[in-house]
């Protein structure tokens, strides 16, 4: 299988590509470990140097050893999605402490009571 990317995000949000204060721009990882792609730090100086306040970074899904994006970023937050089974998978232990903020997503319609769950289970090993 060749190396490459699906890198969806401009299609998902092009409403918000067309606004003159956002910029988005998709970076693979290229097979760099840290969960972001090598350039990502003067990227964002960049985009502060170009007068963005806010600097949203997307990593891939990342694991105890890719978590550099925290050591450049104000905010680190871990998005928890309530449909992946084991809630407290050991891939998130060396994250979790790490993070600034831990997010459930997806806590609606037919995901909302395990997504309380979720977030009952993370806040107990807190």
């Amino acid at each position: 299988m060749p190396a490459g990317s699906i890198l969806g995000d401009l299609t998902r949000m092009q409403n918000l590509a067309r606004n003159p204060k956002a910029f988005i721009r998709q970076s693979p990882t290229s097979g760099s470990l840290g969960g972001v792609t090598r350039g990502i730090h003067e990227a964002i100086v960049l985009c502060e140097g170009a007068g963005y306040e806010v600097v949203i970074i997307e990593t891939v899904g990342v694991g105890q050893s890719e978590v550099s994006v925290s050591e450049m970023s104000d905010m680190f937050c871990l998005l928890l999605s309530p449909a992946h089974g084991d809630e407290l998978q050991g891939v998130k232990r060396g994250i979790m402490e790490q993070s600034d903020l831990l997010i459930v997503t997806k806590a609606d319609g037919e995901l909302e009571k395990k997504a309380r769950l979720t977030q009952t289970e993370y806040v107990s090993a807190l």
